[in-house]
């Protein structure tokens, strides 16, 4: 099964691509979706991208959302806010890894953000 996906990937995805990933790189990610259904097609998302500023940006646009009665989510470098639910993300990366990030945007849908 395992090397069936694994073709089909590799003729997928261009080779200058594949030559800097591994298997996992690749897979996770679609495992992940498959595992969690799909959570990043039933929530709005809002990324906040450039090199200096994410996390304070993240912080003002999830302090107006909820001001504004908005169920949000927030997910930084430093925490992870859904819900009633507040944590250390322990993440320390822009991006969590896909499984990671997947669960979380389920767990958000969970709590109807």
């Amino acid at each position: 099964m395992l090397q069936t996906i694994r073709e089909i990937i590799w003729k997928i995805v261009p080779t200058r691509i594949t030559s800097k990933l591994t298997f996992l790189d690749m897979v996770e990610p679609v495992l992940a979706n498959l595992w969690f259904g799909f959570p990043g097609r039933k929530i709005k998302i809002i990324g906040i991208t450039g090199t200096d500023g994410k996390t304070t940006t993240s912080f003002f646009l999830h302090s107006i959302l909820t001001k504004w009665g908005k169920k949000a989510g927030l997910i930084t470098t430093i925490k992870v806010t859904y819900g009633e639910k507040e944590y250390s993300g322990g993440l320390h990366v822009t991006t969590p890894a896909a499984w990671k990030l997947n669960q979380i945007l389920h767990e958000m849908i969970q709590e109807k953000c």
